[in-house]
C-alpha cells in the first residue's frame, strides 16, 4: 500500500531593502500554500510592526489556517516546508540564528537530510511536529531554475509586476494591498505545487529518494540508476563494485559526542589498490585556449559533441571485479576497455593536441608533448593511433563479464520518457528526465576529490562524501572517453583550420561541418556514434553547430566571444536548447549584473549586448584592472554574520583576461579589434609539465596585459631575469612577485612546532591548506617537523616537498583511502580480512608499492595485529628510510608501546 502523501506547505516572504542598513531587509508578509488530502488552502500574514515571527510560529500558523478550511483534518505529525531558494525566506524569521543551527547548508542554501523536530505552543497547548525543510531551486534543472520557468511547467504562471514596485513592496501594498496579496501568494502556490507534481513523478517511475524526501535532483538520478538495475536484474554490488555497509563511529554534533551508525562504501581487500589508481586517475574535462586574440579567418563555428557525457556512460558494461589483472608493459588495449594505467609517453612534433593529460593541481589540467601520468584505454589507443610512444610503467585492467550496458538502458529510459512526454505535451516529464540523464555522470565522481561542503553544526568546511553510485572506474572511464574523442577528432583535422579552444565536450573552429564529419570517422568515434545511436535513436552523427560568427576573440581558458558580422546557419537538426546563431560567447569569471542588460528585449539582444560587453573589456584592459561586480548573499553568509540578511553584496574583482599559458607561444602576428591593432598568436603544446610550471611559477605575481608584441616581450624578458636570479636573491624575488604564500605559512609552522612540539600535527592542517599546500604533502610534512621538533634539531628550511625520514602506515592509509572516500581507519579492520595476517600482507604491498613509486627504501616491516585493536590500527607500524636511518614513528607511540618492535615481513 502506497504511503499517504505528505503535507506540504509552500511559502514565500516579501520584503524590501532596510533604507538606514544595506545589509539588511524590512519584512513585510509571509505567504503559504497548504497541500492537503482535501485540497490546498493559501494564506498571508501581514507583519506590521516589523517583528519578525519565529520558523515554527509561522507553520503554526499555516496549519491552523488549513485546519479551519478543512483542507487537513487535524495537526499533522510531519509537514514538508518548501520555498524557492530558502536561504532568503528562512533569514527573514526571529530567532534565526537557533534555527539555523538545525538545519542543513547545501549549495549555499538551506536543506533538512532528515525530519527535524519542532514545537510551539498554540491556544496553551504544546503541539509538536516533523518538519523536512526542501529548497526546489536544488530541484529545478539547471536552465530552468527560475520560479517563472516552474510556474511554467505546473502551468501556474508566475505574476509579473513593475520593477519599481518589486523595489519597493511596501508601497506597492500601500496602493494596491489586493495585486499584492495576489502576487505574493501565487509564489507559494507554484512551489508547493511544483514539489507535489516532483513527488508524482518520483512515485510513478520509482525513483527511490532517500527517506522519501527529495533534496536534489542528482539524488533523483541515483534513485533513477538503482531503479534501472533493479528492473534489469543487475545488484548494486556486483555493477558497482561496492558494497555499502554499516558503520558505527563517533561523531560530535551539538558539543556531544555520540556513536551513529551509518551506510559506508566498502570496497573489497583485493580491489582496493586498483579502485585508489582509478580514484587518482580520475579527471575532470578538457579545457584549453589554443589561440589567443583577435581572429578573422571565419566562419568560425561552435561544435559540440551531443550528449556527450550520456554517450560515453554508455560504453560501460557489468564488469567482472573478481578477475582484475595487472597490465604488462605493451598491452594491446581496446578502446572500450576498462582499464587504467600509470604510462610514460612522447607525442611527434607535428601532434597539434597531445591526448594526456598532466594535473597541474589549481592551473588545471595541461596536455604536454611527454612525459608521465596515468591514463585510461580510450587515451591510450587514440595516442598510439597518433603515433605517440608509450610506456605502460603499471595498470590494472577489469574484463567485462557480459555485453549488457546497463547505463545505456537507464539512458534510453529516460529517453524514451522525453520523447514520450513531448507527444503528451508534458513538457515536466521532458524537463525532469532530461536532467536526471545528465545528472548520473556526476553522482558517480561525488567524493573523488577535494570538494569541501560547509558543516553548520562544526562551523566548518568537510570533504564530500560519495553517493551510492560513486565509482571511480566509472567515472574516470566518462570523463577520459569524452577527452579521448576530442582530441582524436581535433588532430584529424586539416593543419591549415584554426582551433581556438577546447571547453569539455565542444571546440570552437573554423573548419567546415564536412572536415569535421569527416574527422569523426576514427576508431573512438565510431564508439561513441554507436553508443550515441543506444541512448537517443539518432543516426546523425556525433556533431552538432551551436553557434557561428565571422570573427572571435579568445583570452585564456573558457573567454571568448564573437564580433562582427554572422555566418550562415549550417545544416543539420539543431538540439532543442541549442543557443541561436551568430552569437557565442564563453566569460568563466567574468560577471554582468542585470542593469547591463537593460533595454534587452529578448534573448538575442541579451546575447548581443554580453559580447559587446566582453569586447569592451577585452579591448580596455588595464594591468591590475579591477571591476565592481556583484552577488546575492547567501545561506553561508547568515551562518558567518547574523547581523546580515540575504542583499546584494558589491566587492571588487581583479578582472582576468590574459592568456593563462596552458600552451607554450608559437606564431605571434597583430590582427584589428576595435579599431586598434592587437597581438593575436597561435600556440603549440608544452613540451613537459615541468616546462609549463617552470614558466607559470616564474610571471607568477607579475602584472601584466598582452596587447602588443612589445608586451609579450616585456614579458618574456622579465621570465628570463627571474630565471638568471642568484639563489642568495630568489628569495626576495618570489616575495616580490608574490610567491611566498605557501612558503611563508609553511616556515612559521616550522616554528609553531619547535616552540611547541607536543602540539599535535593536524592542528596545522587548515592552514596549509587553506595556503595552497598539497593536503597529503602538507601532512607528511608536518610529521617530519614534529619528528624533528621532538628530537631537538632546527628544522630544515622549507623548499621542494620531500618525503621524511619515515612514512608511517598512517601515511600510506591517509593516501590510499579508497576509491568512495572512507576513512582509512575503517579500511583494515581486522574484519575485513579472514586474519591478522592478510591484513599484514595487504599493508605491507600496499606499503611497498608507494614507497616504489615515492623513491624510498623499505627497510620497515609490518608489527603483528591482533583481533582486539582498534580501527584505527593504533597496533600497526610501518617504517620506511631513507639511506638506512632507521627511526621510530613518533615518540608518543614508543610511550604508549615500550616494548614496540618491528619484525620482518610477512610470508606471503
Amino acid at each position: 500500500m502506497p504511503a499517504p502523501d505528505p503535507i506540504i506547505i509552500g511559502f514565500d516572504s516579501e520584503y524590501e531593502s532596510d533604507s538606514k542598513n544595506p545589509k539588511r531587509n524590512v519584512l513585510l508578509s509571509i505567504q503559504w500554500c497548504v497541500l492537503g488530502p482535501h485540497g490546498e488552502a493559501a494564506g498571508i500574514w501581514h507583519i506590521l510592526d516589523g517583528k519578525r515571527p519565529r520558523f515554527e510560529e509561522w507553520i503554526a500558523r499555516a496549519v491552523q489556517d488549513a485546519i479551519a478550511k478543512k483542507v487537513i483534518p487535524k495537526w499533522p505529525v510531519e509537514v514538508w516546508a518548501c520555498a524557492h531558494f530558502t536561504a532568503a525566506e528562512v533569514s527573514m524569521f526571529g530567532r534565526r540564528e537557533k534555527t539555523i543551527r538545525r538545519l542543513d547548508l547545501l549549495r549555499n542554501t538551506f536543506t533538512t537530510m532528515r525530519a527535524k523536530q519542532f514545537s510551539v505552543s498554540v491556544g496553551g497547548h504544546k503541539r509538536e511536529f516533523l518538519v523536512r525543510l526542501v529548497d526546489t531551486k536544488l530541484l529545478s534543472p539547471a536552465k530552468n531554475q527560475s520560479l517563472a520557468a516552474l510556474g511554467a511547467v505546473v502551468g501556474l504562471p508566475k505574476i509579473e509586476i513593475a520593477k519599481s514596485d518589486i523595489e519597493a513592496m511596501g508601497s506597492f501594498r500601500e496602493r494596491n494591498l489586493a495585486g499584492y496579496e495576489r502576487y505574493a501568494i501565487n509564489d507559494a502556490v507554484i512551489v508547493a505545487r511544483y514539489l507535489r507534481r516532483l513527488l508524482d513523478f518520483i512515485r510513478e517511475h520509482e525513483l527511490q529518494a532517500e527517506g522519501g524526501c527529495p533534496i536534489t535532483l542528482g539524488g533523483l538520478s541515483v534513485g533513477g540508476v538503482e531503479a534501472s538495475l533493479r528492473r534489469q536484474g543487475i545488484s548494486h554490488v556486483d555493477f558497482f563494485g561496492i558494497d555499502r555497509k554499516t558503520v558505527k563511529k563517533w561523531i560530535e554534533s551539538q558539543g556531544l559526542k555520540k556513536k551513529v551508525a551509518s551506510r559506508q562504501p566498502q570496497v573489497e581487500l583485493g580491489l582496493r589498490n586498483p579502485f585508489y589508481t582509478a580514484m587518482q586517475a580520475y579527471m575532470g574535462g578538457r579545457n584549453e585556449c589554443f589561440i589567443f586574440g583577435p581572429r578573422h579567418a571565419g566562419p568560425y563555428f561552435d561544435y559540440d559533441l551531443k550528449g556527450a557525457y550520456s554517450a560515453a556512460m554508455a560504453a560501460i558494461r557489468v564488469p567482472d571485479w573478481k578477475n582484475w589483472r595487472r597490465l604488462s608493459e605493451d598491452e594491446e588495449l581496446a578502446t572500450d576497455d576498462l582499464a587504467v594505467a600509470f604510462v610514460e609517453f612522447e607525442f611527434p612534433t607535428e601532434v597539434r593536441f597531445p591526448v594526456f593529460a598532466c594535473d597541474g593541481k589549481d592551473r588545471g589540467l595541461i596536455f604536454p608533448r611527454r612525459g608521465e601520468t596515468l591514463a585510461w584505454a580510450p587515451e591510450i589507443v587514440v595516442a598510439r593511433n597518433l603515433g605517440a610512444k608509450i610506456k605502460i610503467r603499471d595498470g590494472y585492467k577489469i574484463p567485462w563479464l557480459d555485453t549488457r550496458r546497463p547505463l545505456a538502458t537507464f539512458a534510453k529510459e529516460m529517453t524514451d520518457l522525453r520523447n514520450k512526454a513531448k507527444a503528451a505535451g508534458d513538457e515536466f516529464s521532458n524537463m525532469l528526465a532530461k536532467e536526471l540523464a545528465n545528472s548520473a555522470y556526476g553522482k558517480m565522481g561525488q567524493g573523488l576529490k577535494d570538494k569541501s561542503v560547509f558543516n553548520i553544526k562544526r562551523d566548518e568546511s568537510e570533504k564530500l562524501g560519495p553517493s551510492s553510485i560513486t565509482c571511480p572506474f566509472f567515472a574516470g572511464f566518462i570523463t577520459a572517453m569524452v577527452r579521448a574523442v576530442l582530441a582524436e577528432i581535433l588532430n584529424a583535422l586539416p593543419h591549415a583550420r584554426e582551433v581556438i579552444n577546447v571547453i569539455t565536450d565542444g571546440f570552437l573552429s573554423n573548419a567546415t561541418e564536412a572536415e569535421v564529419r569527416a574527422a569523426c570517422e576514427g576508431e573512438l568515434a565510431t564508439l561513441f556514434h554507436e553508443c550515441r545511436v543506444l541512448v537517443s535513436d539518432d543516426p546523425s552523427g556525433i556533431i552538432e553547430v551551436k553557434g557561428s560568427a565571422d570573427s572571435v576573440c579568445a583570452s585564456r581558458t573558457r573567454q571568448h566571444f564573437s564580433f562582427g558580422a554572422g555566418a550562415a546557419v549550417l545544416d543539420g537538426e539543431e538540439d532543442d536548447d541549442s543557443d541561436e546563431q551568430n552569437n557565442i560567447a564563453a566569460h568563466v569569471g567574468i560577471k554582468f549584473d542585470e542593469t547591463d542588460f537593460e533595454g534587452c528585449v529578448d534573448s538575442s539582444a541579451i546575447k548581443r549586448r554580453r559580447s559587446e560587453l566582453l569586447l569592451g573589456l577585452f579591448a580596455g584592459r588595464e594591468k591590475g584592472q579591477k571591476r565592481k561586480e556583484s552577488r546575492l548573499r547567501n545561506g553561508r553568509d547568515l551562518v558567518k554574520d547574523p547581523e546580515c540578511d540575504i542583499t546584494m553584496d558589491v566587492y571588487e574583482h581583479k578582472l582576468q583576461m590574459e592568456y593563462d599559458f596552458k600552451r607554450q607561444v608559437d606564431v605571434v602576428e597583430t590582427s584589428e579589434l576595435a579599431g586598434h591593432q592587437h597581438i593575436t598568436f597561435t600556440t603549440k603544446p608544452w613540451e613537459t609539465l615541468a616546462d609549463f610550471e617552470g614558466w607559470r611559477d616564474q610571471i607568477n605575481g607579475v602584472e601584466f596585459v598582452l596587447k602588443t608584441e612589445g608586451d609579450l616581450a616585456e614579458l618574456t624578458r622579465a621570465k628570463a631575469q627571474r630565471d638568471h636570479v642568484p639563489s642568495a636573491g630568489k628569495k626576495k624575488a618570489r616575495h616580490f612577485a608574490g610567491e611566498g604564500r605557501k612558503e611563508k605559512t609553511i616556515r612559521e609552522i616550522e616554528k609553531a612546532v619547535a616552540a611547541d612540539p607536543e602540539k599535535k600535527p593536524g592542528a596545522y592542517a587548515e592552514r596549509l591548506r587553506a595556503a595552497g599546500v598539497d593536503a597529503d604533502a602538507g601532512r607528511i610534512r608536518e610529521h617530519r617537523k614534529n619528528l624533528k621538533g621532538r628530537e631537538g634539531r632546527k628544522p630544515q628550511a622549507a623548499g621542494a616537498v620531500e618525503l621524511p625520514a619515515t612514512v608511517t602506515v598512517v601515511d600510506v592509509l591517509h593516501r590510499s583511502q579508497g576509491a568512495t572516500g572512507v576513512p582509512y581507519s575503517h579500511m583494515l579492520a581486522p574484519g575485513d580480512a579472514k586474519n591478522a595476517a592478510d591484513t599484514q600482507i595487504y599493508v605491507w604491498r600496499r606499503a611497498s608499492e608507494l614507497a616504489a613509486v615515492e623513491g624510498v627504501s623499505v627497510d620497515g616491516r609490518v608489527e603483528g595485529l591482533s583481533a582486539t585493536d582498534e580501527p584505527r590500527l593504533r597496533g600497526l607500524k610501518a617504517v620506511f628510510t631513507r639511506a638506512g636511518e632507521a627511526k621510530p614513528f613518533l615518540e608518543e607511540d614508543l610511550r604508549e608501546n615500550p616494548n614496540l618492535r618491528i619484525p620482518g615481513p610477512p610470508e606471503t
